[in-house]
């Protein structure tokens, strides 16, 4: 058994094609804890797999950033991002600014889109990229936010009783350990080693880890990309998750994302 912090990183994304599938790339990897497998050549390969297995949704991490003439035959391209759910577009001057990401390019075939990729500008709403380290239940509210997109550690593929895990379970460090009694700590800590004991119990007794998950307590680690619009960012999820009745873990987090993107607004 080992408690681990919270943790919120940043994960910045190139302005190209490859720097987009590179942040697939590593999404995808979080849900299967492979990211020891990824190499400066290895995200191609990696999406073109997540495509052939239908995984739309990792490709939703990356981001593209489109610029677009609004007084020419390509009027059409805005036309389509105008009305796509999953995409954003703001219009200055004779240009049409437009935020989507690699899912809305492949299943809806717009590659030839790609013609228009640039760097972020100032006019696009910018899109960011997180991994945060949490706990399981404090992931279930940052899941309820539907407009982003997230990718998470899968209980069911990864089996904590192997060698990458260190046959150990992770669990977070309550954040609410200094304000409790000795007592509380020592109870929370027989339970965490009871959940270990028993999940591994199950391991032995020939389930698979997709069953014995069944077992882990909502205290567990876990680690997911999670990926959003600015807007929507320091818009309605600041505003709930920063209210004083939300929980202590998610404000913390909530809080440490808001000012990753300010301090990049001020760069």
């Amino acid at each position: 058994m080992k408690l681990v912090k919270p943790k919120v990183e940043f994960i910045p994304q190139e302005p190209t094609l490859k720097g987009a599938k590179k942040v697939i790339e590593i999404a995808g990897r979080i849900c299967y804890k492979s990211e020891h497998l990824i190499t400066k050549d290895s995200s191609e390969k990696f999406y073109n797999r997540m495509k052939g297995y239908g995984h739309g949704s990792v490709l939703e991490h990356g981001t593209i950033y489109l610029t677009v003439d609004r007084f020419t035959d390509d009027e059409p391209v805005i036309e389509f991002y105008d009305k796509n759910p999953f995409s954003r577009i703001k219009c200055r001057g004779d240009k049409a600014y437009i935020t989507t990401n690699l899912r809305v390019i492949e299943e809806n075939k717009r590659h030839d889109d790609l013609q228009y990729m640039c760097g972020p500008t100032e006019f696009h709403d910018k899109r960011y990229t997180f991994r945060i380290i949490t706990s399981r239940i404090i992931s279930q509210q940052f899941t309820r936010h539907r407009v982003m997109s997230p990718s998470q550690e899968s209980q069911r593929y990864c089996n904590y009783s192997k060698d990458k895990f260190n046959s150990e379970i992770q669990f977070i460090y309550p954040v609410w350990y200094k304000d409790c009694s000795e007592r509380a700590i020592q109870l929370y800590t027989d339970h965490m080693l009871h959940t270990e004991k028993t999940y591994f119990g199950l391991l032995e007794e020939g389930l698979l880890a997709e069953d014995a998950r069944d077992a882990l307590i909502n205290g567990v680690k876990t680690e997911f990309a999670y990926t959003g619009f600015e807007s929507d960012f320091v818009g309605n999820f600041h505003e709930l998750r920063s209210h004083k009745s939300a929980q202590k873990l998610i404000r913390i987090q909530e809080n440490e994302i808001y000012n990753i993107i300010n301090n990049n607004k001020n760069k």
